[in-house]
């Protein structure tokens, strides 16, 4: 699981630093960052987790590992996709 970080850490880096340019209260910069960075970013998430987990796990697929994988893997892929359509479904049905 060492491999994990090699992918996982730039993004978070991108996510923190765009996070960091949200901070001044300046409209057009929280824009910016919301359409540049965190639209598609929150879009990829879920390869970003898949290709981390996978460059992690494979070249050593103990099932102790592939566990950890999972259960690192599954809230990402399966269950915040699901929740995001969830509560799209629940605001469409109100406007």
């Amino acid at each position: 699981m060492a491999r994990l970080p090699a992918v996982a850490l730039p993004y978070a880096a991108c996510i923190l630093a765009t996070t960091a340019v949200c901070i001044p209260p300046s409209v057009s910069a929280r824009t910016a960052a919301s359409i540049v960075i965190f639209g598609p970013f929150t879009l990829i998430r879920p390869v970003v987790v898949s290709v981390a987990v996978l460059y992690a796990v494979l070249p050593h697929p103990k099932w102790q590992l592939v566990l950890v994988g999972l259960t690192v893997a599954a809230p990402g892929v399966l269950v915040e996709p699901s929740i995001d359509r969830r509560i799209s479904n629940n605001f469409l049905r109100r406007a």
